[in-house]
C-alpha cells in the first residue's frame, strides 16, 4: 500500500484520523477478496469479524449495502461513519466537528450525510454536490438538492464560481434503516436485493453469497443513490451536507499521490529506496521490500508495490491507484506460475512473467523478470524493465542494450472491448485452427462448448464462414448434459448444438446422453480419446467449471455422472425459467481428455466471469479451470470486463 511522506500506509492514515472516541472494536473495514489478510497488520487489534470481504467488485452502493447489513447485524441501531481509504485529511480536530454534525443530522431524521468541502479550484475528477437551504438543526449543514458527477472543465468553473456547491469527499454518516428505506424509494432493484442481504448477512458464504451480490447492479452510491435525492423536508429521506473546514485530499490518482511525497533536486517526487541516474520530472514509488533503480526517463510514472508489481507510464496520464490487477495497489498478491502471460492490447501491455522469461512487445519495450508479479506498460515505448528477486531497474532502452528480440514469447491472451469484438476475434482464429486441422487430418474431431458465452461466436460462423470449410468433415462431440431433459428438449445441450452448429454447418454430431449409465459414459469418452481430440472450445463457468467439472467434485479425471453447484444452476436460471426447474444432477467429459485437445480455447465475457479468469491465470488453487494455465497450445479470448483486474476501466 503506498506510504505517504511519513511510514504510514493509506489505509493506516486514515485509521489515524479517527476520532479518540471511535473504538477499534468497532471499525470495520470492507476490502476486495484475497486481500483481507493484510488488514491484521495494517490496524492491529480489529476484530476478525470486522472485515467484510466483498465477493466482486460491483462499485460502492453494493459495497455499503453489504457492510449496512453485515454492521446492522451487529451493532444495533448503530449510526455509521464511512470514509474512503484513498482521502487524506490534514486537520483532525476540524474533521473531528465535520464528524459530530454529520451525526447530529444523520440521527435527526432519515437523513443521508455526505461531507463536502467547498472547491478551490474547478476539478473535473471530484463530484459537486448542491447546497440548499441551511437546515436548522446544525451550524454548518444544508440540505442536499442537487449532484454533478465529474463535470467538464467549463461546467466547473461555473460551479466553483457560483460558490453554492461542494465536493463530494467521500465521506458519509447515516444508520442503516434509513439507508435502506433510501434505496428502496430511489434505488428499488438495489433494494429488492439488499433485503435478502439483511435476512442473510453473515450466514451467506461461498457460492450462495456470490449469486446475491452478483444480481445487485454495479453502480456508485452518488450515481445510483444520491443524487436522486432531491427532498430539503425533515419529514422525508433527504440528503444533508456537512460543509467541512478541513484541508482534504483524494489519492484515488497517482497524480494527487504524487503531490504528497517529497521532491529531489530534479523534479521527481519519490518515496521508497530508489536510485535514479538521468531522470526528470517522474513519479517513481517503490514499496518494501524492493528497490528500484531508473535511468534516462522523463516525465514518467514508475510505480513497484509491495507484491513486485511493476507499473510505467507517462506521467501526464491520470491514472488510478487502483489500476493493478483492478484493486487499490496495495499487497496484491499472486503466486507464481508455471509459464508467462503476455497481453497485448492497443494501448496497454501487461505481463505477467513466471520462472525467468523475457519478451518484447509491440512498442519495442523489453520486459525480462525471474519473479512474480504484474508488469504493466501504458502509454510508454522503447523501455527496458527487469525485474530480479527484490530489484527493479526500469531504463531507457536508448540508454542500453537489452536482447532486442526475445528468447521466448507466448501471446495467448486476447483482451477485446466487448463480447461483440471478441466474439469476431475468436471465430476468426478458430476457423483458422480448423483449417489447419482440416490440412492434416482428414476427419478432425472437435469439442465446442454449449453455454451462453460462445453464442455470438456461433453465429458468426453460420454467417460469414458457412462456406469457408468443409463443415461435413468435422466430427463435433458433445462435452456435457443435463441428467432428466429428453434429447430432443429445447434445453439440452444436444438440441443447442444441432441448432447453432450441426444442423446449419453440416458438422457430424456425435451426442452425449443425460441418461447414460456410468460405464456407458465412460464408453463414449474412450470413443472420444480414441479419434484423437483436436480441437476444444470452453465456456468458463463463473466458479471455474469446465464442462459440468465442478471446483467443489475432487475428483475431475474421468468421464462421470455429477451434482450442479448452486452457481452453475443459479446461471441457468433464465434459460429455465426459473431455478427450481434447472436440473440438479449432470454428465460430463473428464479433464483428462478435455486437456488432451491439441488446441484449447476459452472464451470470457462480462464481469461475472472475472474470479475465474483470475483463477485460470495466476492462481494454484484446486479449480477445474486452472488446470488449461499448463497447456502448451492454449488461447483465451476475453472482453474487458472479464478482466477487471488487468485492465482499469
Amino acid at each position: 500500500m503506498p506510504r505517504l511522506q511519513g511510514p504510514n500506509s493509506i489505509l493506516q492514515e486514515t485509521f489515524k484520523i479517527l476520532p479518540s472516541w471511535v473504538l477499534v472494536e468497532r471499525v470495520f473495514v470492507s476490502v476486495a477478496r484475497g486481500n483481507e489478510h493484510f488488514i491484521y497488520d495494517q490496524i492491529p487489534g480489529i476484530p476478525q469479524e470486522n472485515i467484510i470481504v466483498q465477493p466482486e467488485d460491483r462499485d460502492t452502493l453494493p459495497i455499503l449495502g453489504l457492510a449496512a447489513a453485515v454492521i446492522e447485524r451487529a451493532v444495533h441501531n448503530a449510526t455509521l461513519l464511512l470514509f474512503a481509504t484513498d482521502n487524506l485529511v490534514g486537520d483532525r480536530s476540524s474533521l473531528e466537528i465535520a464528524l459530530m454534525e454529520s451525526i447530529v443530522c444523520a440521527q435527526a431524521g432519515k437523513n443521508l450525510v455526505s461531507v463536502g468541502i467547498p472547491p478551490k479550484y474547478a476539478s473535473t475528477q471530484y463530484g459537486y454536490m448542491e447546497l440548499g437551504e441551511q437546515v436548522l438543526f446544525a451550524d454548518s449543514a444544508n440540505w442536499g438538492v442537487g449532484y454533478i458527477e465529474k463535470p467538464k472543465e467549463a461546467i466547473a468553473q461555473k460551479l466553483v464560481a457560483g460558490g453554492n456547491h461542494c465536493w463530494n469527499s467521500g465521506i458519509f454518516c447515516w444508520d442503516a434503516s434509513s439507508f435502506f428505506d433510501a434505496c428502496a424509494v430511489h434505488a428499488e432493484r438495489h433494494a429488492n436485493q439488499f433485503s435478502k442481504l439483511r435476512n442473510s448477512a453473515y450466514h451467506l458464504e461461498g457460492d450462495a453469497l456470490f449469486q446475491l451480490f452478483a444480481k445487485i447492479p454495479k453502480v456508485s452510491v452518488d450515481e445510483g443513490l444520491l443524487e436522486h435525492i432531491r427532498e430539503s423536508n425533515p419529514d422525508c429521506i433527504s440528503h444533508i451536507i456537512v460543509r467541512a473546514e478541513f484541508t482534504w485530499l483524494d489519492l484515488g490518482r497517482f497524480s494527487s499521490l504524487a503531490s504528497t511525497l517529497p521532491r529531489d533536486h530534479a523534479g521527481n517526487s519519490r518515496s521508497g529506496n530508489i536510485e535514479s541516474v538521468g531522470v526528470t520530472g517522474s513519479v517513481l514509488i517503490a514499496e518494501n521490500p524492493y528497490t528500484l533503480f531508473v535511468r534516462d526517463l522523463t516525465d514518467k510514472l514508475v510505480v513497484v508495490n509491495s507484491s513486485g508489481d511493476v507499473l510505467v507510464s507517462d506521467v501526464t496520464r491520470d491514472i488510478e491507484i487502483r489500476l493493478l490487477a483492478g484493486i487499490p495497489i496495495e499487497n496484491c498478491l499472486y503466486k507464481r506460475v508455471d509459464d508467462y502471460l503476455t497481453v497485448d492490447l492497443t494501448d496497454a501491455h501487461h505481463n505477467h512473467l513466471g520462472a525467468f522469461a523475457r519478451v518484447m512487445d509491440s512498442c519495442g519495450n523489453v520486459l525480462s523478470s525471474n519473479a512474480d508479479g504484474i508488469i504493466a506498460l501504458l502509454g510508454v515505448s522503447g523501455v527496458y524493465v527487469h525485474v530480479q528477486g527484490r530489484h527493479v531497474s526500469v531504463i531507457s532502452r536508448a540508454a542500453t542494450n537489452p536482447p532486442s528480440s526475445p528468447a521466448s514469447r507466448c501471446q495467448y491472451v486476447h483482451i477485446d472491448e466487448d463480447n461483440e469484438s471478441m466474439s469476431l476475434r475468436a471465430a476468426e482464429f478458430l476457423v483458422s485452427v480448423l483449417t489447419s486441422l482440416l490440412d492434416k487430418k482428414e476427419r478432425p474431431s472437435i469439442i465446442l462448448s454449449a453455454g451462453k458465452t460462445p453464442r455470438a461466436l456461433y453465429s458468426i460462423l453460420r454467417s460469414r464462414y458457412v462456406d469457408s470449410l468443409p463443415w461435413s468433415r468435422l466430427d463435433l462431440y458433445q462435452m456435457d448434459e443435463y441428467v432428466g431433459l429428453a434429447p430432443d428438449d429445447p434445453q439440452s445441450f444436444r438440441s443447442f448444438l444441432m441448432r447453432e452448429l450441426v444442423e446449419p454447418l453440416g458438422m457430424r454430431g456425435v451426442y452425449l446422453s443425460g441418461a447414460l449409465s456410468h460405464s456407458e459414459i465412460c464408453t463414449f469418452e474412450d470413443d472420444v480419446k480414441t479419434s484423437g481430440l483436436d480441437l476444444i472450445l470452453h465456456g468458463i463457468g463463473r466458479n471455474g467449471h469446465l464442462g459440468f467439472n465442478e471446483p467443489s467434485h475432487m475428483e475431475w479425471n474421468r468421464a462421470r455422472r455429477v451434482t450442479l453447484s448452486a452457481s452453475t444452476r443459479a446461471a441457468a436460471a433464465d434459460e429455465f425459467s426459473g431455478l427450481d426447474n434447472v436440473p440438479k444432477e449432470g454428465v460430463t467429459l473428464g479433464l483428462d481428455l478435455l486437456s488432451s485437445a491439441q488446441h484449447v480455447m476459452v472464451l470470457a465475457s462480462g464481469s461475472m466471469k472475472c474470479s475465474a479468469i483470475r483463477q485460470a491465470l495466476l492462481t494454484n488453487d484446486p479449480c477445474p479451470a486452472s488446470t488449461i494455465r499448463k497447456h502448451q497450445n492454449k488461447h483465451f479470448f476475453l472482453d474487458r470486463y472479464a478482466c477487471d483486474w488487468i485492465v482499469s476501466r
